[in-house]
């Protein structure tokens, strides 16, 4: 399998490849101060995020070294979870407006 250096360029910007810079091979060893760094960078306390694999929308509530804590509605009761922040990502705006709109048509569905 072929892989070029814009998908490269791609999983190191993602946090999937780490010590590699984005172009020019490899990088210094990576320190915890920065991995603290790339977390502060990558999520903010109130972004709406995701499961990469998929799953309901939630809000980040808190950031560590290396986890994301989440928060989420479901069926009237508010959960929360803490996971990796590699198996997050931050929605844009448009992801959110078209959530938005299928949740308004969901409520709309008389069961």
């Amino acid at each position: 399998m072929f892989v070029s250096a814009g998908d490269v360029e791609n999983l190191v910007r993602l946090g999937f490849i780490h010590g590699f810079e984005a172009r020019g091979g490899p990088a210094a060893p990576m320190t915890c101060a920065d991995e603290a760094g790339i977390t502060a960078a990558q999520f903010k306390i109130g972004d709406v995020v995701r499961l990469r694999s998929g799953g309901h929308l939630m809000t980040v509530v808190s950031l560590h070294l290396d986890a994301v804590d989440v928060a989420w509605s479901h069926i009237g009761t508010i959960e929360t979870q803490e996971f990796h922040r590699g198996a997050l990502y931050v929605l844009s705006a448009e992801e959110r407006r078209a959530a938005a709109d299928r949740r308004a048509f969901e409520d709309a569905i008389p069961f």
